[in-house]
């Protein structure tokens, strides 16, 4: 990711809520995705984490796809944040989200660079084996054959 920023996530704008969807990882951010190629940088106020509900009135403006980019120098106030929410009780049913939200509760920026769809998320074994399925049916760049 380009940035100058300390904290970068990755947030997809194609990824709204849905009826049925669990709310986890939805994002709400200083500016909806505008998709135009110059904008003004847009940051992140906070992530619907496990056992959360989304912001009543307000829709989320995407959903993180669980990608943070930490420049050097905020790595120990990364460690730092995490340490604390390590003193808490529900520690182990802690999610990302939690840590997103307890940086910017700290006081951190955390830009957002917004995706509009064509990634997808490999947490397991049987997503990894969906990837390669869709990767597979997708004609590499440069090869494309001349239509008659």
């Amino acid at each position: 990711m380009e940035t100058e920023s300390d904290f970068t996530v990755v947030v997809d704008s194609s990824q709204t809520p849905q009826a049925g969807d669990a709310p986890t990882d939805f994002a709400y951010c200083s500016m909806a995705d505008d998709r135009a190629l110059f904008c003004q940088k847009v940051w992140l106020e906070s992530v619907v984490g496990a056992g959360q509900s989304l912001t009543d009135g307000r829709a989320p403006q995407g959903r993180w796809i669980g990608l943070i980019n930490v420049r050097a120098g905020a790595r120990d106030r990364l460690a730092a944040t995490l340490e604390t929410l390590q003193a808490r009780a529900d520690f182990d049913k802690l999610g990302m989200a939690a840590l997103l939200n307890a940086l910017i509760a700290s006081g951190e920026k955390i830009e957002v660079q917004y995706v509009h769809g064509h990634w997808r998320g490999v947490n397991d074994l049987d997503d990894f084996r969906r990837a390669g399925d869709s990767a597979h049916g997708q004609t590499p760049i440069g090869q494309e054959t001349a239509r008659d």
